[in-house]
């Protein structure tokens, strides 16, 4: 039988309450606990001794890089403040999501042990605006706490000699509900600023070209009804092969209304959510996850994050984030100490390794799904190196945020990602960026990786930069200029010929770029799209042409003008 939890220990969870209390203790614990990072960093218990050293400021720091790769610094305060996330459009435009609220707005249970268990009965968040009211006499400021710091979302603008830019332009607007926060994912595609900050997914606009956003439009509301643990938050925003918006949430929860009348809810679960980019049926991909950060496809469309892990033995892991997958974390979980701690999650092996099975230690739940690895102590950002800008030895490979509250002691992690029967099997993990706080990274459209460093520490300090990696061999080439080129006069006038062999580009953003805009033209462009499938000569434009054959089929069902399409 599908053993989806275990009943609460009333003894586990005082015992959890009374260690809360105990933060402010002179003497450190014997083993300090490994703080659980997210890209909106957490905390780690007020007793937990320092990893490492506090690195030196970002004018004095000297970012280690593989040898043949360059590093510069593009972009730092005051034109950069607190990161959590970044976004790049078209033009190489860098959107920045800015927190200043961390643990001055947006708090933990950890250091508010004193509500846990009004946290834990929340169901919505309206639940939860109610417990920052009843307890707000413990605030100097009572709920003005919460609405002193803000969130927003800037964009990087007027670059100078040097390319770098010169001024940074609040796009969002201000974002400091009482239930805001954290800010913590921004992507930027075809006009469209999509922001992750809970309670809500929102969609910002720019009409007149000031950048600053003219519509401010909250698409979903309801994410985020408890508090767990700081940077469990709704981040990890792209576009997949399909066409269709995803995201991730941490096990904050959610209770979503749809227009339907329809409701989603789980106050107790991280997941991963999609919907299409008009914010049209809203859909719960998988669910089971602690706290899941950025999400990345890789080529052949599947999706993955990194979780972290719960400070219980239990360790950080990539996932594969199978559709209708359940991979086993439960909130209320973290909240059991003592001889049961963290309940069936350790209990039952969920974080362990299918592989890792044996006959002294037979006991890994059928039910959920097993991580793929091990990997890094705080996953945070993830993207999937995209085809182009680096040497052809990167194909596969992924590149990982180890975030741990100081630059000394994190990295950006690179592996391989490759499939092994009806799994994938992860390979090469080794620092490929080190002496970073990194809390995402991403690449541009001119041959560089881009990295958002957090600076110091776990909380809001009004600081941060953003980095450049490249290799000096392949950043000025010819396939990188066009690939910028293309990127920046766009797709839509382009002949339906030219978009079909560009389904076979060695980038993946140009492949689905001109994937989505074959699906978007009509009839001859879905004949671009099974000429693709039917003829193409290589696997990458075959697929391609498969998955703008799912996108149209999806738009247009019951059109007869499809009707040839479904026999296929």
């Amino acid at each position: 039988m599908r053993r989806r939890g275990a009943r609460m220990n009333a003894t586990a969870i005082i015992l959890f309450v009374l260690a809360l209390s105990a933060g402010d203790q002179a003497t450190p614990p014997a083993t300090s606990p490994a703080p659980t990072p997210a890209s909106a960093p957490e905390k780690p218990l007020a007793s937990a001794a320092p990893a490492a050293p506090a690195a030196p400021p970002a004018s004095d720091r000297s970012v280690k890089v593989l040898p043949g790769f360059a590093w510069d610094l593009f972009a730092c305060e005051p034109l950069v403040v607190d990161p959590v996330a970044i976004g790049i459009d078209e033009q190489g435009r860098i959107f920045v999501a800015e927190s200043e609220r961390q643990e001055k707005g947006v708090e933990d249970n950890r250091n508010q042990s004193y509500w846990l268990f009004d946290d834990l009965a929340s169901v919505t968040v309206d639940d939860r605006l109610r417990m920052y009211e009843k307890w707000a006499h413990k605030r100097t400021n009572g709920m003005e706490h919460y609405r002193r710091h803000v969130d927003r979302v800037r964009v990087l603008l007027d670059p100078g000699a040097d390319g770098k830019p010169t001024r940074a332009v609040n796009f969002s607007g201000d974002l400091r509900d009482p239930l805001d926060g954290t800010n913590a994912g921004v992507l930027s595609i075809d006009g469209d600023v999509w922001v992750t900050c809970i309670p809500a997914l929102w969609r910002f606009r720019d009409r007149d070209g000031d950048f600053v956003a003219d519509e401010r439009e909250r698409v979903f509301d309801g994410f985020g009804v408890r508090i767990a643990l700081r940077g469990h938050d709704m981040h990890g925003l792209i576009v997949g092969p399909d066409g269709r918006l995803y995201w991730s949430i941490g096990d904050r929860g959610y209770h979503l209304t749809l227009p339907d009348g329809r409701v989603l809810a789980d106050p107790k679960s991280g997941a991963v959510f999609r919907c299409e980019l008009d914010g049209s049926n809203l859909e719960l991909f998988c669910t089971g996850l602690r706290n899941p950060q950025e999400l990345a496809f890789n080529r052949f469309g599947d999706l993955f994050t990194g979780d972290n892990n719960s400070d219980a033995g239990d360790k950080a892991r990539i996932v594969w984030c199978v559709e209708g997958g359940e991979t086993g974390w439960d909130m209320n979980y973290q909240t059991l100490e003592g001889a049961n701690q963290r309940g069936p999650w350790n209990q039952e092996r969920l974080w362990r390794l299918w592989q890792e099975r044996d006959a002294s230690d037979p006991l890994r739940a059928a039910w959920a799904l097993p991580p793929l690895a091990h990997v890094s102590s705080g996953p945070s950002g993830i993207v999937a190196y995209p085809g182009l800008g680096f040497d052809a030895e990167w194909q596969d490979h992924f590149f990982l945020c180890d975030f741990l509250g100081d630059a000394l002691a994190s990295r950006i992690l690179s592996f391989k990602l490759e499939r092994d029967g009806a799994n994938y099997s992860v390979s090469g993990v080794a620092p490929f960026v080190t002496e970073v706080l990194p809390t995402d990274v991403d690449f541009d459209y001119s041959g560089h990786m881009v990295i958002s460093d957090w600076d110091a520490g776990w909380e809001s300090n009004g600081r941060g930069q953003i980095y450049r990696v490249w290799d000096p061999k392949f950043v000025d080439t010819k396939p990188v200029r066009d690939l910028d080129e293309l990127m920046r006069r766009g797709f839509k006038s382009m002949d339906d010929d030219a978009l079909v062999t560009l389904l076979a580009h060695a980038d993946m953003r140009v492949r689905l770029r001109a994937q989505w805009e074959l699906a978007r033209r009509g009839p001859d462009g879905w004949a671009g799209l099974v000429a693709a499938f039917v003829d193409g000569k290589d696997p990458m434009e075959r697929l391609h042409g498969i998955w703008g054959l799912g996108q149209v089929m999806r738009a247009h069902r019951g059109d007869p003008k499809i009707a040839d399409i479904g026999e296929l």
